[in-house]
C-alpha cells in the first residue's frame, strides 16, 4: 500500500481485503477516519461505495486532508 495514505485508511483497506474472503452480507468494523478510533459497522458493499469512513457527525480535519493543504 502507498505509504502516503494515513495509517487508519491503510488499516481499513487491510480489513476490507481480509473481509473479502467471507460472507459479503456480514457487517465489519472499520475505524473512523477522523482519527478518533471509534468503530463504524459496514457491509463490504457499504465500504466500497464510501470515499471516507466516518462515525456520523465526524469529518476529516483540514490538517488530515491532503487536498486542503498547500
Amino acid at each position: 500500500m502507498p505509504e502516503e495514505l494515513p495509517i487508519i485508511v491503510q488499516t481499513n483497506r487491510i480489513i476490507r481485503e481480509f473481509a473479502a474472503e467471507s460472507d459479503s452480507d456480514q457487517k465489519w468494523q472499520f475505524l473512523c477516519e477522523c482519527g478518533c478510533f471509534e468503530l463504524v459497522e459496514l457491509t463490504l458493499e457499504e465500504f466500497d461505495v464510501s470515499s471516507h469512513i466516518f462515525v456520523r457527525g465526524h469529518a476529516l480535519s483540514a490538517a488530515q486532508d491532503p487536498q486542503e493543504t498547500g
